[in-house]
């Protein structure tokens, strides 16, 4: 075979691996099946809980083991009154994650889940765990253990991901303090694992740890209830709670879960004056059996109303322009001189007029920048004076006389260097004082040529 002979077959043999790999490629896309278009939707908002509860309040239920039948008394405590909410009458069995019932146990809890919807799960089980794991088939892991480690992390996992895919708000509980101080370094490592957990799925996780322990980070029986009034709050076993630990218990749960209600009620109400496409998009999401379709509606027509309202009354309005208020004109232009005295390189003084030139004000203009608290009385404009600074430059001002109450529109017929301010601002010079006044010193006068009835009486 020729050296073309090989090249042809090198390249024939490229172009039938190429079309293997593009007939692989189809194959492998084929199998893989397609998402839902519901999948691919956005999410609907960003609070916590649902904006839109499906029976127009959250329903809440509790999972665990005997620490949560304990918290759901708690609840019931803390929440009673509140109509936004409805606790669950009794506990879902969740008893422990490490035992080998733990998948039974899961696909019990999310059947019953299915026949009651629930909006909100809490989960608190931890008791019994505290001992080597055990697998379906007989396998054991000992507590601590790595193997122990990874298999308890994939069923909290397992656990946490199907409550999202129901579409559940999990506030997962953390375990608390015990008395035992062998058993603390074991509640540490299940906490942990839970904690980590909960970070990467998105979890609420509540730590209760410091909630019951000292100051100094020790155990104690007793401590403050939610009053602050010290009290009993563990019992005899150093594990479970009294009445009033349970109501502490809940606190930190309630807390947070009262929290996230807020926000979104608040995210409730404020789409409802939305754009047409907003509240069209949320009447598709909004439960069919909830009041949230109704006020969907009454919003959209509120809306349309005043839409409509708001174009007849643009098309009523005839545009004008500011108008002034009677007795106001408009201010002619005017023209004043100021004489500057600077001086020059050789030390002479020289002196320039410069030209101030005001413009035309309308009467419009006038009144608003003169307008005083009675809309219709303005204040008279101001006179320019000028003064000499340090380093040859010149200060310009304008002056209002305060004294002047005639209100009218036009100036006052006094010449600027006549007016008294300017005389004695400007001038210095000294004004006669009137008869009577602090400085009127004429009676003095008088004393000195014998006239003392002139005196002004004190």
């Amino acid at each position: 075979m020729g050296e073309r002979d090989c090249s042809m077959a090198k390249l024939w043999l490229t172009h039938v691996r190429a079309a293997a790999l593009l007939v692989l490629a189809g194959i492998a896309l084929a199998s893989v099946p397609r998402m839902p278009a519901v999948a691919q939707e956005a999410v609907a908002w960003s609070s916590y809980v649902t904006p839109f509860p499906g029976r127009g309040t959250y329903t809440i239920e509790i999972a665990g083991d005997s620490w949560a039948e304990g918290l759901l008394d708690g609840l019931r405590a803390s929440f009673e009154g509140d109509a936004r909410v409805e606790i669950a009458r009794r506990r879902r069995a969740l008893t422990s994650i490490v035992r080998a019932e733990f998948e039974a146990q899961v696909t019990s809890l999310f059947e019953d889940l299915g026949r009651s919807p629930a909006d909100v799960l809490v989960v608190m089980t931890g008791v019994g765990d505290r001992q080597s794991l055990r697998l379906a088939g007989g396998a054991r892991f000992r507590f601590g253990s790595e193997r122990w480690r990874t298999e308890y992390g994939k069923r909290i996992d397992q656990l946490m991901k199907l409550a999202k895919s129901k579409r559940l708000a999990v506030y997962w509980v953390g375990l608390p303090i015990v008395r035992r101080a062998e058993a603390q370094d074991d509640v540490r490592v299940i906490n942990e694992i839970i904690r980590e957990k909960a970070y990467l799925n998105g979890i609420r996780f509540i730590d209760t740890w410091a909630g019951f322990a000292e100051e100094e980070g020790q155990y104690s029986a007793y401590g403050p209830d939610v009053a602050g009034t010290i009290r009993l709050l563990r019992d005899g076993d150093g594990v479970h709670f009294t009445s009033a630990g349970n109501r502490k218990l809940a606190h930190f749960v309630d807390r947070q879960m009262k929290r996230d209600i807020a926000t979104a009620e608040s995210e409730r109400r404020l789409p409802l004056d939305g754009g047409a496409s907003e509240m069209a998009r949320l009447a598709r999401l909004a439960p069919e059996d909830s009041p949230v379709k109704k006020a969907l509606a009454e919003a959209a027509k509120k809306r349309a109303e005043r839409s409509k309202a708001s174009i007849r009354a643009a098309a009523g309005k005839q545009p004008r322009g500011p108008q002034a208020p009677p007795g106001v004109q408009d201010q002619p232009a005017d023209k004043s001189r100021v004489t500057v005295r600077v001086t020059g390189r050789g030390g002479k003084e020289e002196s320039f007029t410069i030209d101030i030139v005001r413009p035309a004000i309308p009467a419009a203009v006038l009144a608003h920048v003169t307008r005083r608290t009675s809309p219709d009385v303005a204040t008279p404009m101001g006179d320019t004076v000028d003064g000499d600074t340090i380093g040859g430059l010149t200060a310009l001002s304008s002056i209002t006389p305060t004294g002047d109450t005639s209100g009218g529109p036009q100036r006052r017929t006094t010449p600027l260097t006549q007016a008294a301010y300017y005389r004695v601002l400007i001038k210095g010079e000294r004004l006669a004082p009137k008869p009577g006044r602090a400085d009127d010193f004429s009676w003095m006068a008088s004393k000195a040529t014998g006239k003392e009835a002139d005196r002004p009486k004190q």
